[in-house]
């Protein structure tokens, strides 16, 4: 059986409506902005859902505001908090994935298939050449793809493999160098 109780103002407006089909509870509406507030012990708002603007405003009035999204075992999955002016989501351990505050920024990546170093180092001189006419590094996109924006995990996985190369092409210079030098006359 569908119950609703309704709160009606002079010109009979609907201003609040409970209605327990669906649990749903509206406010607004007929011509007039809804709003709910939760208040604290000392009648403050401290939540308020404000439909003019769409805005849900958690805090205020000496509390802080924080929003947690919970999982379906009451787990803070996601967390905007005022007090640390943090921004942060979490895996199902627990564990912090995402985390933006005032201080740092991090974002864990797990990488499942990193690619392979090749087998043949290319030479400096065709790295150079391919910098020359293209402006950026083999395998890395130019600035112009950048300004576009990237995926933040395929743009580390490729730097870190162009680091790695080029390391190993620096190391092996490294060594011919030191051959050369072997050889010459002291």
């Amino acid at each position: 059986m569908k119950k609703t109780i309704q709160l009606i103002d002079k010109q009979d407006q609907v201003l609040i409506s409970f209605a327990n089909e669906n649990d749903l509870v509206f406010a607004g509406g007929e011509g007039q902005p809804g709003r709910i507030e939760v208040r604290n012990q000392a009648g403050e708002p401290t939540l308020k859902m404000e439909a003019t603007y769409g805005n849900l405003v958690a805090g205020g009035n000496g509390t802080d505001g924080d929003i947690i999204l919970l999982d379906q075992e009451n787990r803070a999955r996601v967390l905007l908090g005022a007090n640390e002016a943090a921004f942060k989501v979490k895996d199902e351990a627990g564990q912090i994935r995402v985390k933006v505050d005032g201080k740092k920024s991090d974002i864990f990546v797990k990488v499942e298939n990193f690619p392979a170093q090749p087998d043949v180092l290319p030479f400096p001189g065709e790295i150079i050449n391919f910098l020359d006419e293209n402006g950026h590094l083999p395998g890395m996109p130019s600035r112009e793809k950048l300004a576009e924006g990237f995926y933040l995990k395929g743009f580390s996985i490729r730097l870190l493999n162009e680091f790695e190369i080029l390391t190993r092409i620096v190391a092996q210079q490294n060594e011919v160098i030191g051959r050369l030098i072997k050889k010459l006359p002291v």
